[in-house]
């Protein structure tokens, strides 16, 4: 079904419970819209998928009567539905909480297999939100029980799994052993693809240990790809031994597979966009190789800033935060502190996106404070937007309002509208965090007047959503669908 479509769903069900086709009593029906208009527009706000959105939609309904059901294999569909609509919309907080349901659910039947699986679940979710310890606990509580179940399979992604989470740790001795048992298992089972993925995993933990042993790792790993025809692990393989020829110095040899990246990435690049990615990285890369033969620190600057927006695009948390932290290295090594700022909000936003919203913090605080050291007014007022949506985040609503405040004094004093429009709607936001609805309604409509001044459609759309939910909580639901609406049709064309 396509995407307009499945947007459409959304304002039926909400009609639905409206017209009171749902048959549900007046309580569970103002709790279904409160919390399935917040859910919707926090996702929407946040550009999640329109598939997950409408996933919430029914997940709410199926949550707002949960209290009537007695079937517990009901109420377990319920929960496995909520954790994985929460997992693929990158709230791995809110997953983390249906999956704890789903364990003692799962405990409860003697249910090994699934506990096994929902350990690793947690690992994930707990991995993707930075909390490294927590999400050993539970691969290593995984690969424990698997190991009883004797299941050559199951214990290889166990030992992936812990492999992953160390080697994102810089313990790369750790990642190595974990991977080369992983490695082993995947030989005996004949499966030449995990193979792959072991030879490649090594290789990455190898090159801060043993330059050779790294490259040897990528050609075992290139050879399966070259038998296989996998093109994409082909170019991961020749970029990474390009990296570790160009960190020996050996800068000729590097630049000689980065042309083969580049070649392929040119194929792949009419079938696929993940091949035009392919292509810049391998450009960036030979620009990075010759910035570095020549000791250009600003073109190595340059180079480095590039393939952190590549990594971005290909979703690499950790390899785009090597290379902002290099591009900190170098700014500060070049004089050049006029860009600090914005190196400090590119690794806020990776940290918030990721869930770790503390280090999120830190990183806003130190681009707050050069800005105000310069001077720089618009880099403050961006500073305290970006530190009020992390404190919203928190549920720190006194210290997301005083950012928002300060930022829109700023942006008032230097005309700046739209971060006038940003500073209105986190406002809004914090209010409404205190159940202040009249400020906060006052909040949003001014905010929709400076989107529609400005031809903002995100904060315009922002606005509507959440005059709507205040609209519901007055319960008058004509005016609340009608902005539904609006903020849905804009969603759908942006």
């Amino acid at each position: 079904m396509k995407d307009w479509k499945l947007m459409l769903f959304i304002p039926f069900c909400i009609r639905c419970a409206l017209k009171g086709y749902l048959n549900l009593t007046n309580q569970q029906l103002i709790r279904l819209l409160n919390e399935e208009s917040l859910v919707i527009a926090e996702y929407i706000a946040d550009t999640c998928s329109t598939q997950a959105m409408v996933n919430i939609s029914f997940g709410k309904l199926y949550l707002s009567v949960i209290s009537i059901m007695i079937y517990k294999e009901i109420e377990k569909c319920v929960y496995e539905c909520l954790s994985m609509i929460y997992h693929l919309s990158g709230k791995h907080d809110m997953a983390i909480r249906y999956y704890e349901k789903l364990l003692h659910l799962v405990k409860d039947n003697n249910d090994a297999k699934r506990e096994a699986s929902l350990y690793g679940d947690l690992g994930k979710a707990y991995k993707s939100l930075g909390k490294v310890d927590e999400a050993i606990k539970y691969y290593t509580k995984q690969l424990v029980l698997i190991e009883t179940m004797d299941c050559k399979e199951r214990i290889n992604y166990g030992h992936r799994n812990l492999g992953a989470v160390y080697l994102s740790m810089e313990k790369n001795f750790e990642a190595i052993k974990h991977f080369e048992k992983f490695l082993t298992i995947s030989i005996k089972t004949g499966d030449k693809k995990i193979q792959s993925v072991a030879y490649g995993n090594l290789g990455t933990c190898s090159q801060s240990v043993s330059d050779f042993e790294s490259i040897a790792y990528f050609n075992e790993c290139l050879k399966i790809a070259l038998e296989t025809n996998s093109k994409d692990v082909e170019i991961r393989m020749y970029l990474g031994i390009a990296e570790t020829f160009s960190s020996l110095g050996r800068h000729d040899e590097a630049l000689g597979y980065l042309k083969k990246v580049v070649s392929i990435a040119k194929e792949l690049g009419v079938k696929s966009s993940k091949g035009l990615v392919y292509e810049k990285k391998g450009a960036v890369f030979e620009a990075l190789s010759i910035a570095r033969e020549t000791g250009n620190k600003e073109h190595e600057l340059v180079s480095r800033e590039k393939l952190g927006v590549i990594y971005i695009e290909l979703g690499k948390f950790h390899e785009t935060l090597q290379c902002y932290e290099r591009v900190l290295d170098l700014l500060r090594e070049t004089g050049l502190v006029v860009r600090l700022q914005v190196t400090y909000g590119n690794i806020g936003n990776l940290y918030q996106n990721v869930g770790n919203s503390d280090n999120a913090l830190k990183y806003f605080q130190m681009g707050l404070s050069l800005c105000q050291n310069r001077g720089d007014r618009k880099g403050e007022a961006s500073a305290y937007i970006r530190l009020s949506d992390v404190y919203t985040e928190q549920g720190k609503c006194q210290e997301a309002m005083n950012c928002s405040k300060k930022s829109l004094n700023i942006t008032q004093e230097i005309r700046d509208k739209k971060g006038e429009g940003y500073s209105v709607k986190n406002m809004g936001r914090a209010y409404l965090m205190q159940d202040m609805d009249n400020e906060a309604l006052k909040c949003f409509e001014r905010s929709l007047v400076i989107a529609k001044e400005i031809g903002s459609k995100k904060i315009e759309m922002n606005a509507y959503f959440h005059l709507g939910y205040l609209y519901q909580k007055c319960k008058e639901h004509t005016k609340a669908f009608d902005h539904y609406e609006k903020a849905l049709r804009l969603a759908v064309s942006s």
